[in-house]
């Protein structure tokens, strides 16, 4: 049965697509195209690709690619209504022909793909619309420097050892700080996205992803204004830090994915434990949160070449200590460095796993000693500005946090040992 309905797999898939399409834009009012014109103009697509590629006729798919494209234009000028172009119909009617010449050639996934995302891109058209409205000149200016960091300037880098220790590769040192400033960056759009006023949760979510210390002294210091919003700025700081588990999680699957099998159980003992914390949090506090996030860009150029600076100098400080100290001289590191950030140091013990300087556990072991570190000087730091009275519950939280890391470190090395 399957081999005989192979030959119109083609066809279904082409009209599953425009279906999809034309379902919303059917909802559209001003739109000249909707749930029969779309999946009509995604099987014209297939029949011209078919009849393109089994008659050898060159002309015949940019022709009709064309011809649905004047079609459009036509049939909204003929409406009469001069300030509907149907441009996005348009530009969507002449995609789905598109994604039906790709199912002919049987590139279903990325047609599937693409027509998920032009869904997605016409249905949220007021959510895109408002976040444009949200996103300042610089946070524009930020994004295009992004992409001159990652696409441009690193591949002209050298990839091999400089300066002390030859612990400076250029190449994987920027590589580090796109990697960074791209989750940072992503996370700060998301909270662009969403808007201040969306819950506490998703604040701390992408607050986290952000910065999760920003995100921790921004409320610190909002409570420190109003000690009303401290049941809120509680539960987002919480949640902002559990964030800082599986973020670290990602970059060790990129960087090293070796080490995560180490790794992975005291992060999700700690993500365990810290959730629980945070489940208690959002039961106790009111409903509705009292304040709103201002967490500064993470992929402004200074924060890229301050990291990237941190970065380095972390590098060249664990080489000196290892050589003089051994495997004790990188856990020293790591707590002095994951005082302020991380990120660097747990780059660097990844690092330094990849290029066999230590092993799997000893990687691990840096990195949550990092955490706990940056953990104290969080909560040192929320004590100081705020006191008290928010001190205390993210205390709690912190605690709840660092005994998860260290009991899922113990099980899994129990685990791995049988």
């Amino acid at each position: 049965m399957t081999e005989q309905l192979a030959p119109l797999h083609p066809y279904l898939t082409s009209l599953a697509l425009g279906l999809l399409i034309g379902l919303e834009r059917q909802r559209s009012r001003a739109a000249q195209a909707g749930l029969r014109t779309f999946p009509l103009v995604a099987l014209f697509g297939t029949v011209s690709a078919m009849l393109q590629s089994g008659h050898d006729v060159d002309w015949l798919l940019p022709a009709a690619l064309v011809l649905v494209g004047v079609t459009m234009i036509v049939a909204y000028r003929d409406d009469g209504d001069t300030a509907n172009t149907g441009t996005t119909t348009t530009m969507a009617l002449m995609l789905c022909f598109l994604l039906g010449a790709m199912s002919w050639h049987g590139h279903y996934q990325i047609a599937t793909g693409l027509a998920l995302v032009t869904t997605a891109l016409l249905h949220f058209k007021e959510e895109l619309h408002g976040f444009a409205e949200r996103l300042s000149r610089d946070d524009v200016v930020a994004v295009l420097r992004f992409i001159v960091i990652s696409v441009l300037l690193l591949p002209l880098l050298p990839d091999r050892g400089f300066g002390p220790y030859e612990s400076l590769n250029p190449y994987r040192l920027w590589w580090m700080v796109v990697l960074i400033s791209g989750l940072s960056l992503g996370g700060y759009m998301l909270l662009k996205l969403v808007g201040p006023g969306k819950g506490v949760p998703l604040l701390g979510v992408f607050g986290g992803l952000a910065s999760s210390t920003a995100t921790t002294l921004s409320f610190a210091r909002q409570v420190k204004a109003d000690a009303g919003q401290a049941a809120a700025a509680r539960t987002v700081i919480l949640i902002a830090n559990v964030m800082v588990l599986p973020r670290l999680a990602v970059l060790c699957a990129v960087v090293a994915a070796a080490v995560l099998p180490t790794l992975l159980p005291a992060l999700a003992g700690g993500v365990v434990a810290g959730g629980a914390v945070v489940l208690i949090a959002l039961r106790e506090r009111a409903k509705r949160p009292d304040g709103s996030i201002e967490v500064g860009n993470p992929g402004a150029l200074r924060a890229a070449l301050g990291f990237g600076l941190l970065y380095a100098l972390v590098l060249v400080v664990v080489a000196f200590l290892q050589d003089r100290l051994g495997q004790s001289g990188v856990y020293a590191a790591a707590a002095v460095a994951g005082l302020t950030d991380v990120d660097a140091i747990s780059l660097t013990a990844l690092d330094l796993f990849g290029r066999q300087q230590i092993d799997a556990g000893t990687a691990a072991n840096v990195v949550l000693v990092a955490i706990v570190a940056n953990l104290v000087f969080k909560g040192a730091a929320v004590a100081v500005i705020a006191g008290r009275a928010l001190a205390r519950p993210v205390w709690l939280g912190f605690a709840a946090i660092a005994v998860g890391l260290g009991v899922g470190r113990v099980l899994g090395a129990v685990v791995a040992g049988h």
